[in-house]
């Protein structure tokens, strides 16, 4: 009984589409956003839902996997409003487990969590940034350097001193 908002994957939104709703179908889901660092899901998914819009690049599938509504975007999206959900026919308040692709919770999100859990994974955009590789563009900035020591300098423009 978990739902999930959501997966930006195209191809995988399309055969949805080509299917339609009730269908059952093979799906290869991910890695379409970064296929280096992610690998894709294979699965057999139902289609519950598709948003009844034409442009292809702004459609939306809910698919169901065993206990799992995942909901699929053709395009990079956040899941942040009540909405996002239900017009694809989804009731997130009536879930066990609801899970957003997000870096922070909105407050209509916010709001049915309990509790909010954060896990930071790997992925196009990573978030956890102490874990990020060091580059030799970098200057030394906290969090990258632990014990890292700051004073600042100030500066005065000419402006100041009318």
């Amino acid at each position: 009984d978990v739902v999930f908002g959501g997966i930006a994957d195209r191809p995988a939104v399309e055969a949805c589409y080509q299917a339609g709703v009730g269908k059952t179908i093979p799906l290869s889901i991910g890695a379409t956003l970064d296929p280096y660092a992610s690998k894709p899901v294979k699965v057999q998914a139902t289609v519950k839902s598709l948003l009844d819009i034409a442009d292809p690049a702004k459609r939306e599938a809910a698919v169901q996997i065993q206990g799992i509504t995942l909901i699929l975007s053709a395009y990079r999206r956040p899941y942040h409003e009540i909405v996002d959900f239900t017009k694809m026919g989804i009731d997130p308040k009536s879930a066990k487990i609801v899970v957003v692709k997000s870096g922070y919770l909105e407050p209509q999100i916010k709001a049915i969590a309990n509790p909010n859990l954060m896990a930071l994974t790997d992925g196009s955009i990573n978030q956890d940034i102490v874990h990020l590789p060091a580059n030799k563009y970098r200057k030394p900035t906290f969090p990258f350097v632990d014990d890292l020591t700051f004073t600042p300098t100030v500066y005065t423009s000419a402006r100041s001193h009318s």
